[in-house]
């Protein structure tokens, strides 16, 4: 938080965070694993969902979001060529 109230960057990222500054505390309260808070039912879902994820790469979304944010005009080609890779190895 500090470091977004006191940087000149434009970048709508730093905005967001801000503006959303209770999600972001409620959101690290609960993914710090020093003391979990998630219930026995909860690790079982999240183990689920984990063993049961589909990758998959929504190039279009990905880069209006990006966009929205603020950083969206960078070339991230390469980027996208690393995910495309790890879905493919991934279903294999």
């Amino acid at each position: 938080m500090d470091y977004c109230e006191n940087t000149e960057s434009t970048v709508a990222a730093y905005q967001s965070i801000l503006e959303g500054r209770d999600t972001v505390s409620e959101n690290y309260r609960l993914m710090q694993l020093y003391v979990p808070s998630i219930s026995p039912q909860g690790t079982q879902k999240m183990k689920y969902a984990l063993e049961n994820f589909e990758p998959e790469l929504g190039k279009t979304t990905m880069l209006a979001m990006m966009m929205e944010d603020g950083f969206g005009e960078s070339n991230f080609n390469e980027l996208f060529a690393m995910m495309r890779k790890i879905i493919v190895d991934s279903k294999s």
